[in-house]
């Protein structure tokens, strides 16, 4: 495990979900940090599982972050909603212009907008969105209770969407509640293979939620 530790140290998150000239301003100090290797792993999995599936499709993503998913999916031909507070979007919005010759050379197209998980604007419920996607949005034993509603919102509205979310395990009781507290909104967890690419770290899987 160390010694994936270092060998993923030493490279950039272009290198590692496979996209050449990829690049984000903020890398560096945020190599190891829980969002970034969740968000990397997920963009591991679009490359891996969800490469040609995702292109020309529309894509939100909830809590970007410094926007390693969303914009990894849009150098993919994805078109994507990248979303999250306002006080962090600016920070995404710059990663999005450092990646712009890329994603309109790959044929995608990649916007900011902030999202409010409570009281989401409709527009953004509305989609249409054909993927929702998410990187370590269940930190604590409070996110479910926020997240699951919002779920619950935007599947309503886009019956057909998939949603993928990387999630990393902190402790059984956050797990625990998450499981329970979607089940009680009618929403099913399941986990997606693991294999092949840049696994990272090993309590990061990417699981699929659906309604039921």
């Amino acid at each position: 495990m160390l010694e994936g530790a270092m060998a993923r140290s030493s490279c950039t998150v272009g290198d590692r979900v496979g996209i050449i000239g990829l690049k984000f301003a903020e890398e560096g100090r945020k190599e190891g940090c829980p969002i970034m290797e969740s968000a990397i792993r997920l963009g591991c999995y679009l490359r891996d599982y969800k490469h040609a599936a995702i292109r020309g499709r529309t894509i939100l993503e909830l809590g970007t972050g410094i926007g390693v998913a969303g914009i990894t999916a849009s150098a993919f031909g994805a078109t994507v909603l990248l979303t999250d507070l306002p006080d962090v979007i600016p920070v995404a919005a710059k990663n999005l212009a450092l990646n712009a010759d890329l994603i309109r050379g790959a044929g995608g197209l990649a916007q900011v907008a902030p999202m409010d998980w409570a009281a989401p604007a409709a527009e953004l419920l509305a989609g249409p969105w054909e993927y929702i996607i998410g990187s370590d949005l269940v930190y604590d034993e409070a996110s479910p209770d926020v997240l699951a509603p919002l779920l619950v919102r935007l599947l309503g509205a886009n019956p057909r969407a998939t949603v993928l979310l990387a999630h990393m395990h902190r402790t059984d009781a956050i797990d625990d509640h998450m499981t329970q507290v979607f089940a009680q909104h009618g929403l099913d967890i399941r986990t997606a293979p693991r294999d092949g690419g840049d696994q990272g770290d090993e309590d990061i899987t990417i699981i699929t939620v659906r309604r039921v």
